[in-house]
């Protein structure tokens, strides 16, 4: 009795292996029929769909030589709002220099037209480093030392324990970009120890 099942599962193996090796040869050769041409139609819609392909690649083409001009242009116009704006700080400091000359030029200068003259020198050259972005960094005798923002130039006994590390007198400014508040020069300062 086992060898006749046994015999009957065989006997069906090969025979369902068989169909299902049909159904699949036969799917395959349906899928291999839709994608081979057989018809002036579909011989069409190929043509078609390559025409369609070929714009899109020409599109493709002029979109990115159009990007390519627009962003030459954009670099091109940086460049020159970079020259006018420096146009702007040369011109300020012309004038200032201009000034420089002027007093030095002046045979009868005496120290009152001198100091005024300076005031104004001084004026003028505050505005353009404005202009220009630079600030002066607030620091006020008796401020505490900060290595970041201040050089030591040399230090000095304290009157007291509390002034200690603190600022005793600013030698020269220090600067920030006032848009960054990125240092542009630290500020030398005299240190009371």
């Amino acid at each position: 009795m086992q060898d006749n099942l046994h015999e009957d599962t065989q006997s069906e193996l090969p025979e369902q292996v068989d169909e299902e090796k049909q159904a699949t040869d036969s799917t395959t050769q349906s899928e291999l029929e839709e994608l081979t041409p057989t018809s002036s139609t579909s011989l069409s819609e190929l043509e078609a769909l390559q025409q369609e392909n070929m714009q899109l690649k020409q599109k493709h083409s002029l979109l990115l030589a159009d990007f390519s001009t627009y962003r030459n242009r954009i670099d091109a116009e940086k460049a020159r709002y970079a020259i006018m704006g420096n146009m702007v700080l040369l011109m300020q400091l012309a004038d200032v220099k201009d000034d420089i000359g002027f007093a030095q030029s002046d045979t009868v200068l005496d120290l009152v037209q001198a100091k005024s003259m300076l005031e104004t020198v001084k004026s003028k050259l505050a505005t353009a480093m404005q202009s220009a972005g630079l600030m002066e960094l607030s620091i006020q005798k008796g401020d505490k030392f900060d290595a970041k923002t201040m050089e030591a130039i040399t230090t000095i006994q304290a009157p007291s324990e509390d002034a200690g590390g603190t600022v005793a007198d600013i030698v020269a400014q220090g600067y920030k970009h006032a848009h960054t508040d990125q240092l542009i020069k630290t500020a030398k300062v005299v240190v009371y120890k």
